[in-house]
């Protein structure tokens, strides 16, 4: 049975997102069991099974409780878990996202391929495919009404999940329907669950039941087309490569009394160059506001300039895991990084080598360049996982999209201006003319002090892996490579 925190677990998902496919994965981890759907209102576990864990589904109907509880307490050498979708009991969900010894896995997929997938099969009663001869094909019609309905039932599901989690603060394991096939996504959900054993390969029992594109799937395909073009999908939610959106803490913003200049350092490599530069116009300067406050200096200033600066992806990304991952002392995550050095193979120093630690007294104990630059590019997986929702740990702010802080910013103030650091010195020159304010030279940057400087270990590599993890930051803001 698989060691940790969690007793089972549940997937949470819809039909047709691939919740077969993935049960079929999990089940070829030794320390792990999934035994479908168990709350399905027509079947215990599986169609054409009387019971399962000894309990078929009058009993299961008039006690769910105690279907979990036998599961659980009968299940003993593997860790088990199930399937639950929205038309399943109610009351099991809520149960178990208040219960902090059930590990969650969200699993979704674009709704319009989910979508017309579930009409496939409702056509062909066919809802598993292992052998593809077998397949049988199918045109259906889009009902865009139909199709309405069926997202604002997802949409309710998803935020009533969104919210629990979120209340209790509880983390849960994010896939989409295309991580399902991926080796790292399924090895990183087993390891959320508890397993210990990881897996080189995945089964290959499941084929896709409707490969062809959409235009081959639904007759009146065009009309589809036109009729999706029309509906507001943000309510269709960008699956989330930026991670939460924050929550801001107004002591983040620095405001100017006598220069009407509102920051919020959504970069922190070039915080103190940039309030240096504000300080030049105006010695007033503080970030010592309260709600209040932020919001009289906002109606109190009419002609001014709200502006962000952000950090390159790489920059973000390297001080992210030099101060937290790196280092010890106060600042280190050690979960997370003893979680980098046991699944990710990190090649980071010991704790004992970091006392008193100089870059001298490192490569003298073997901790080389090289291996520095391992463990960053190990951390930088860890990294694209992590925002994707894909690890136990919570997104911390230092190492968030910066995407995704500035969609908290939003609920504050829009930003007039966004400067990423290659723009620094034209941008902060634009803000001086609008506000007709004399122009100052920009302070020179302090160079950060770091053992192993990015310069040494920056290459390809790290480009490409930070990429993945932040692509969202490079296109949004178009980012050309660190180097």
């Amino acid at each position: 049975m698989a060691d940790g925190k969690f007793k089972y677990f549940v997937l949470l998902a819809e039909m047709r997102t691939g919740s077969n496919l993935f049960e079929s994965h999990i089940n070829g981890y030794d320390e792990l069991s999934c035994h479908g759907e168990l709350f399905n209102p027509g079947f215990v576990g599986y169609p054409l099974k009387d019971s399962v864990v000894e309990m078929d589904l009058k009993t299961r109907e008039r006690d769910p409780f105690l279907l979990l509880r036998n599961l659980v307490e009968t299940v003993t050498d593997t860790l088990p878990g199930f399937r639950w979708f929205s038309d399943h009991d109610r009351r099991v969900l809520d149960f178990c996202l208040e219960d902090e010894e059930c590990a969650k896995i969200l699993l979704t997929r674009n709704p319009v391929d989910s979508f017309v997938s579930q009409k496939i099969a409702e056509q062909t009663d066919q809802w598993k495919m292992g052998d593809l001869h077998r397949r049988r094909k199918a045109m259906v019609q889009f009902d865009v009404e139909e199709f309405k309905m069926y997202i604002a039932k997802r949409d309710a599901n998803t935020d009533h999940i969104e919210k629990s989690l979120q209340s209790s603060g509880q983390a849960a394991f994010r896939l989409k329907y295309e991580d399902l096939n991926t080796i790292d996504a399924m090895n990183g959900a087993a390891q959320f669950i508890g397993a210990r054993k990881l897996q080189k390969t995945l089964s290959q029992k499941m084929a896709r039941q409707n490969p062809e594109p959409l235009s081959q799937k639904v007759s009146n395909f065009d009309e589809m087309m036109q009729s999706i073009a029309s509906i507001d999908f943000t309510s269709l939610r960008e699956e989330s490569m930026s991670g939460a959106k924050y929550q801001l803490d107004v002591k983040q913003f620095y405001c100017g009394n006598v220069s009407p200049m509102l920051y919020f350092p959504v970069g922190i490599t070039v915080r103190n160059h940039v309030l240096d530069w504000m300080t030049g116009h105006d010695s007033s300067v503080a970030n010592n506001q309260n709600k209040a406050v932020l919001n009289d200096w906002l109606k109190s200033k009419n002609n001014r300039s709200v502006f962000s600066v952000l950090d390159h992806p790489v920059d973000r990304a390297y001080k992210a895991f030099y101060d937290h991952i790196f280092l010890n002392g106060a600042s280190v995550f050690p979960w997370i990084r003893k979680n980098l050095i046991q699944y990710y193979d990190a090649p980071l120093p010991s704790d004992e080598q970091m006392e008193n630690a100089t870059r001298e007294t490192l490569i003298a104990d073997g901790y080389t360049t090289e291996q520095h630059a391992k463990a960053f590019e190990c951390f930088l997986k860890y990294l694209k996982g992590n925002l994707n929702g894909q690890t136990r740990a919570r997104i911390d702010p230092c190492w968030a999209s910066q995407f995704s802080v500035l969609a908290g910013l939003s609920e504050w103030v829009q930003p007039d201006v966004i400067i990423r650091p290659d723009q620094l010195q034209d941008s902060l020159g634009f803000i001086e003319t609008k506000l007709g304010l004399k122009s100052i030279t920009l302070p020179e940057a302090d160079q950060p002090d770091h053992m192993f400087t990015l310069s040494e270990i920056y290459d390809a590599k790290v480009e490409k892996l930070t990429r993945a993890a932040y692509q969202i930051d490079y296109n949004r803001f178009g980012f050309s490579d660190w180097a």
